[in-house]
């Protein structure tokens, strides 16, 4: 049982350690929603903490994400399905899109993606992620469709590069068959001339 003036007691001296100097204090507890919002989200998410705690007056002349060895990119099984990688694609200069690596015999493809494109009002300096990805064993990537296929059903890997153009077609704006609106392009819709 525990007798009331004790625990008034007991709050006293605890008030009363709070407010003497030189005794440790405990910071005070403040509760923060770790969850980013709006443009916090895409600054934290794209270019990291960097922006946010630059000096004040800095200005940020050009921003490149690290980009790691092919092998890091892959899953771990990757050196059973192609033992010899090799990591020349780069997506420097490349518009968002699925890009089939032709040094790899199409068995990887990446995915570019150009910040300064998609968020033109964020971005103005060029600033590009490369996600890699290796197709499973017996497939390669087919740029016509943009999925893993049989080598057999698939575009040659040879003529990939003659199928980076349907790229261009992905945010592309058409008009409608009824010339009254807009749509979106289809992935392998021909480019205007």
């Amino acid at each position: 049982m525990i007798h009331y003036p004790v625990c008034v007691l007991v709050l006293l001296l605890a008030a009363w350690a709070s407010m003497v100097p030189g005794l440790p204090q405990a910071a005070p507890k403040t509760l923060k929603d770790p969850r980013l919002k709006g443009n916090d989200l895409l600054v934290d998410a794209q270019v990291g903490r960097v922006l946010l705690e630059a000096p004040r007056g800095a200005r940020l002349i050009s921003s490149s994400p690290v980009l790691p060895p092919l092998l890091d990119r892959l899953a771990d099984n990757a050196t059973l399905i192609r033992p010899n990688l090799v990591d020349t694609f780069r997506c420097d200069d490349r518009g968002y899109g699925y890009y089939a690596d032709q040094d790899n015999e199409c068995q990887v493809f990446h995915v570019c993606l150009p910040l300064h494109q998609l968020y033109p009002d964020n971005f103005t300096t060029p600033v590009v992620f490369q996600f890699s990805f290796i197709c499973p064993e017996y497939t390669i990537f087919t740029q016509d469709a943009m999925v893993c296929a049989w080598t057999t059903e698939a575009v040659p890997c040879e003529y990939a590069h003659d199928l980076y153009w349907i790229n261009e077609n992905f945010f592309r704006k058409v008009s409608t068959d009824d010339g009254f609106g807009t749509r979106y392009a289809e992935v392998n819709e021909a480019l205007p001339e």
